[in-house]
């Protein structure tokens, strides 16, 4: 088959995952009709969402559009499960209402961060298949010297809780800071 043939017959297999009442909403923000997907996350998305997901980095998701861009059996095949199956996982332990489409961008970008860059919501066994290492790109470096020590600084604790419908309440603490400083005052 060549790779005309097979662009057509897995796009003519991404509508039909497309019609499925699992997939006939958006992943993230259940707008209707998405015609972009993660890959890597086997989610379909809206226009605004894969704008967002394509913010987070390809090293978190690889956004690709369901009509206009070229697709591989391979990452066809990711994208089976489905957006329920997908949300079964990373939302397994949310607790609390996901934003809509008419939520602000900020928002959803909050909630994305949360759901796919810190998988805050992730289940502790995957119902999903996972990503084939072949699809991933893993960037390699050499060993280097170790940096100097820095003063230990507390991670920040962020958790995307809608206080009200269209805004988002951000819990931080402050950075524990250890002197390094020799200097008496």
């Amino acid at each position: 088959m060549s790779s005309k043939e097979e662009n057509l017959k897995n796009k003519r297999i991404l509508q039909e995952l497309l019609k499925s009442p699992d997939n006939k909403e958006c992943a993230d923000c259940n707008a209707k009709g998405p015609s972009w997907a993660s890959i890597n996350h086997g989610v379909f998305l809206c226009i605004r969402c894969a704008g967002i997901h394509r913010s987070l980095g390809t090293h978190i998701s690889k956004v690709r559009s369901v009509t206009l861009d070229v697709w591989t059996d391979e990452q066809v095949n990711n994208m089976r499960a489905g957006n329920r199956v997908a949300n079964e996982m990373y939302e397994a332990k949310l607790r609390q209402p996901k934003p809509t489409e008419s939520a602000p961008a900020s928002m959803i970008d909050q909630f994305c961060r949360a759901k796919y860059e810190r998988m805050l919501w992730k289940g502790d066994t995957a119902t999903k298949q996972p990503v084939p290492a072949s699809s991933i790109t893993i960037e390699t470096r050499a060993p280097t010297t170790p940096p100097p020590t820095k003063p230990q600084v507390q991670q920040k604790q962020i958790e995307w809780a809608p206080a009200q419908p269209d805004t988002v309440q951000v819990i931080q603490q402050a950075p524990k800071r250890e002197s390094t400083s020799n200097f008496t005052h």
